[in-house]
């Protein structure tokens, strides 16, 4: 059991790593691709009983900045200056407090609340500057439309968050498993 358990390790950790690599060349569907494999990857291991959840968590903020430092090299090359500005403020936000999660984790006190303060926005800041830009490339956004559409995602990212972290989706995990596994 112990070789199986290093080989799916593996696997998914070689996945984790190699499918984001597609936000270089397609951001939208490299992106869905990457938050797919990242949403099934707890259920194989949780089936297979290859990570415990403490150790889950950290290896899993480490390949989710992995990927967010990929997007944010993408956000780089927008014309837009405040759009880029934005992304930059949101990815370093997050990494903030992925970082707090992980030194309090080492330090022995894995203290997940902190994750509900630093939501993960960037991602879907970047999923609609890239639609928004795509769909219609001369639109000048105002402040106030930025600021609306941060306020919602921001709003609909701490409500996930908390489920994912201390709600009903957490519960659902260690009581199902996984879906379509």
């Amino acid at each position: 059991m112990a070789q199986e358990a290093l080989v799916i390790l593996i696997l998914v950790s070689a996945a984790r790593l190699l499918v984001p690599l597609a936000i270089l060349r397609w951001p939208l569907f490299g992106l869905a691709a990457t938050i797919a494999l990242d949403f099934y990857d707890f259920g194989v291991f949780q089936k297979t009983g290859v990570f415990p959840w403490d150790y889950y968590q950290q290896w899993d903020k480490l390949l989710d900045t992995y990927y967010l430092v990929l997007l944010l090299w993408m956000s780089k090359g927008w014309v837009d200056k405040q759009a880029r500005t934005i992304a930059l403020a949101l990815f370093n936000w997050r990494v903030a407090g992925v970082g707090a999660f992980l030194i309090l984790s080492v330090l022995g006190y894995p203290f997940e609340s902190i994750l509900i303060l630093t939501p993960a926005v960037f991602e879907p800041f970047f999923v609609l500057w890239i639609v928004v830009q795509r769909t219609t490339p001369r639109l000048r956004v105002a402040r106030w439309h930025l600021a609306v559409a941060l306020a919602i995602i921001i709003a609909i990212k701490i409500a996930h968050e908390y489920s994912t972290h201390f709600g009903t989706d957490a519960e659902f995990w260690q009581r199902v498993g996984t879906i379509g596994l």
